[in-house]
């Protein structure tokens, strides 16, 4: 079994960027099937968590007794370079449990909140290194809902009016244009937040809208929010490791 590392900001987006990998991973690898991807892979924190959470690690790293130093390559880090770096040497330290291997693939989400100096620290942070593992970036722009607007086409009746109404009211299709959305304040009101709540008032929720989304639309209508960029990493970095033939990292 592969042992897959998660580290993001919630619980709720762990659990919900994992399952889409786990599409991913079914629609890719002819031999998995949904219903047994589990016997396959696992995903793990660390000591056996079932997530990392970003904001904890560097509490995890100090209590390991690890160092972590503040510049890369000479440069001073970008926005949260340090917290990445806190992520993947708690995840290349870690003791896995007895008759395992270590985590093969981090996955790591963050919401870019507009700052798109939190890329940078996290490129310099998974650059700066030959880590153990591949590194798979989930960056969604603004934040996490926006890639669940993506997800929330509408279907039947219901769904279409209150996909209508948020169009009309925003002056744009939120579904179709997801970097329109803000982060910032939730009495903006084009706060992904307020708009997901919005779409999915009536009908579907927006966990089942998103456990259904065909995949060829979310990477269609996800290019501007980050989700296009993390399914086509999932394909390139995590997919192959489910390929005998692909060499393991050391």
């Amino acid at each position: 079994m592969i042992r897959l590392g998660i580290a993001s900001e919630s619980a709720a987006d762990a659990r919900a960027v994992t399952a889409l990998a786990d599409r991913v991973l079914v629609e890719s690898v002819p031999w998995i099937e949904r219903a047994e991807v589990d016997h396959y892979r696992r995903w793990t924190g660390i000591d056996e968590e079932s997530w990392l959470d970003l904001h904890a690690a560097r509490d995890r790293a100090r209590a390991r007794g690890l160092r972590v130093y503040g510049h890369f390559q000479g440069e001073p880090g970008a926005l949260d370079a340090r917290m990445f770096r806190c992520v993947f040497l708690v995840f290349a330290n870690e003791t896995p449990p007895a008759g395992e291997s270590g985590v093969e693939v981090v996955v790591v989400t963050r919401d870019l909140d507009g700052r798109g100096e939190r890329a940078i620290g996290l490129r310099q942070a998974r650059d700066e290194s030959t880590w153990p593992f591949r590194v798979v970036c989930g960056l969604a722009d603004p934040e996490f809902e926006a890639w669940s607007v993506v997800a929330a086409a509408p279907l039947g009746a219901e769904e279409e009016a209150a996909h209508v109404a948020a169009r009309e009211r925003l002056g744009f299709d939120p579904i179709a244009h997801p970097e329109k959305l803000t982060s910032r304040r939730e009495t903006d009101p084009r706060d992904a937040k307020r708009v997901l709540a919005e779409l999915c008032a009536t009908g579907r929720a927006a966990e089942q809208r998103w456990a259904e989304a065909p995949i060829s639309g979310l990477r269609s209508r996800g290019a501007s929010c980050g989700l296009t960029s993390f399914l086509d990493e999932v394909k390139e970095s995590l997919v192959p490791m489910f390929d005998p033939r692909t060499p393991r990292p050391r």
